[in-house]
């Protein structure tokens, strides 16, 4: 059967070929909002809470950030007894029930304890984590929960994306940053710790920028 080949021309309006149209309408639906927006801030600096909560406002994040409800899903953490122990006993149902495959335990056995086992290693790695909370609802001694309130959990190496015991124990967020923030308070650097109630948690870990990392290890 012989191939045939047929040229279709599809020729566009002049009005839709110029583009001016399209930009105008663009700019049209800006200055919409913008206009509108302006309106109600004014509206609302004269008491009117209606208009006000109708204007749209913007946030200076990450100084400022919106609260975040209770019952949201966001990272880990194991929950520990008085005495600093972690309440996992490594038995192993969080993994079972992770859909992802991001949760890697390695038990041992715990001598100074009631219980017979515990985490030695105790790895979540947030690259693969889709947040679903099984693990949560696995856990039969109520060990992890998913309530520190940290959303934040971008970084430049897939290492850091890689919650350790010890981070889950002491959640503190992992600040990509220069040797700018070295010898500062991480609570003045992250206000929004404080700002969300989790003054318990304590940043530690500073890591260098990709470009960073690689001038020193090509002056090294």
């Amino acid at each position: 059967m012989a191939t045939r080949f047929v040229n279709i021309e599809n020729k566009l309006p002049a009005s839709t070929a110029l583009y001016y149209p399209a930009i105008a309408g663009g700019l049209s639906v800006t200055i919409g909002h913008f206009l509108k927006n302006m309106l109600y801030h004014t509206i609302g600096l004269f008491g009117n809470k209606g208009a006000r909560e109708k204007a749209s406002f913007t946030l200076q994040y990450p100084e400022v950030m919106r609260p975040l409800p209770r019952r949201l899903r966001t990272r880990h953490r194991i929950k520990v007894h008085e005495d600093g122990r972690p309440k996992c006993t490594a038995c192993m149902l969080c993994e079972t029930a992770c859909p992802d495959f991001c949760i890697y335990i390695t038990p041992s056995e715990h001598d100074d304890s009631p219980e017979e086992k515990a985490p030695l290693e105790f790895q979540i790695d947030l690259d693969r984590c889709c947040f679903c909370g099984f693990c949560v609802e696995a856990c039969p001694k109520d060990a992890i929960h998913m309530d520190t309130q940290i959303m934040e959990t971008s970084s430049d190496r897939r290492e850091n994306m890689v919650l350790r015991l010890q981070d889950l124990v002491d959640p503190g967020p992992v600040v990509v940053s220069g040797p700018e923030f070295a010898g500062k308070d991480m609570h003045k650097v992250l206000p929004h710790l404080g700002m969300r109630k989790l003054d318990h948690i304590k940043p530690r870990r500073i890591d260098l920028s990709y470009r960073e990392r690689q001038a020193t290890e090509q002056g090294s």
